[in-house]
């Protein structure tokens, strides 16, 4: 009996047939690459006037749970870890004007992205949503946000984003998304002491408070106070998620407006958008890695077979853009509990239970293991 097909995970193969068929329809059609992405966000928005429900987070959450499979032992329900704990990621990318085409490269380099981060699965299941950023007087909502996955089905949720590809004016709305994820998304990695990791893609800045009003009526959701300043909304976002802005191409301007604040550690310049995906592992690499390297990154990025195109020169200019992050790299690895999350194979009493069967941690939710020493970082050798 032939063995059935792993659909828990991405499937790299079937992401090049899918982007090759979109690249097919678009010069059959005599459109760019970009056009055909968006197709299906189009035709729902036009059909329905809203956003698909997939990529639609108005009114409801994000949720990154730890993924469990049920099995009979000996006439008792259990349920086992497969893949190790949810790593949630999120790509936002500012929607209008130029930066609106960097969500299809965004598609197109998922693969990419996934195969890197490979190295990262005996510890963790990656879990990755796209996510669109643009102004409150656009077409399309402000803030677009696809449900994490851990399959295919990621690649699915970005077709069905809608960029507006169009600014009405220099800043942008950026505050409504980094006020959504602090507020509105539920991860489990952040009962384990650890962090998520989000990057910003984008090249403008936005409004510096979040308003009662614009969180009501654009986002679905509401607010205590009548407003909240960007800097409280980014020191929150940064207490449970490794952000990092990532200035796309060579418009330089906005760099000291969005260092006052996250700081200049976490403000990288990408001149080169073709190497977005690269950005994006590299900085996992160095903030999983105690003490990374310009040849540890460069097999990183060789890691499941993925980049066997990519230059040493790449490499080198990729390493001289993360040395911005020094100070934080290692960050995921110095924190308490890294060394004691749960692992591929633990068996668990019950579905939401955080800690398995046999653990010396509490399974209360709410409280977080509690370790003196910092963990030992991941060991690239062994790969």
């Amino acid at each position: 009996m032939a063995r059935k097909q792993d659909t828990s995970t991405f499937n790299a193969v079937k992401h090049v047939e899918t982007v090759r068929k979109m690249e097919e329809r678009a010069t059959t059609k005599g459109v760019r690459f970009t056009e055909t992405v968006h197709e299906k966000g189009h035709e729902v928005f036009k059909k329905t006037g809203k956003l698909h429900q997939n990529v639609n987070i108005f009114g409801v959450k994000r949720l990154s749970r730890n993924a469990m499979v049920l099995l009979d032992e000996a006439g008792k329900k259990i349920y086992i870890l497969a893949k190790g704990i949810k790593l949630p990621t999120i790509l936002g990318t500012d929607g209008t004007g130029s930066m609106g085409e960097k969500v299809a490269l965004a598609l197109k380099a998922m693969g990419k992205v996934y195969c890197m981060l490979s190295e990262l699965q005996d510890r963790y299941q990656i879990d990755l949503s796209v996510a669109v950023l643009q102004d409150v007087k656009d077409d399309h909502p402000p803030f677009q946000m696809a449900e994490f996955e851990s399959d295919n089905r990621a690649v699915e949720h970005v077709e069905l984003l809608v960029p507006d590809k169009d600014g009405d004016d220099w800043t942008e709305d950026y505050q409504l998304g980094l006020w959504y994820v602090d507020n509105q998304t539920e991860v489990d990695i952040i009962n384990y002491g650890l962090k998520g990791y989000f990057f910003l893609g984008a090249d403008a800045d936005c409004r510096e408070y979040v308003t009662k009003h614009d969180v009501e009526r654009y986002l679905g959701h509401t607010m205590q106070s009548e407003k909240v300043s960007l800097k409280k909304v980014c020191e929150s976002l940064i207490s449970k998620w490794h952000l990092f802005y990532l200035n796309v191409g060579h418009n330089n301007s906005n760099i000291y407006w969005w260092q006052q604040y996250l700081g200049e550690d976490r403000v990288i310049s990408i001149p080169d958008p073709d190497l977005l995906a690269e950005a994006q592992a590299g900085l996992i690499y160095v903030t999983e890695t105690l003490q990374p390297t310009e040849d540890g990154l460069n097999k990183f990025l060789l890691a499941g077979n993925s980049n066997d195109h990519i230059s040493q020169r790449d490499v080198n200019r990729l390493w001289g853009w993360l040395q911005v992050a020094k100070p934080l790299f290692g960050a995921q690895a110095k924190l308490p509990g890294y060394n004691k999350i749960p692992k591929p194979g633990d068996k668990f009493a019950n579905l939401r239970d955080i800690w398995p069967i046999g653990h010396d941690a509490t399974t209360v939710v709410e409280q977080p293991i509690k370790d003196e020493q910092p963990g030992s970082g991941i060991n690239w050798n062994k790969f």
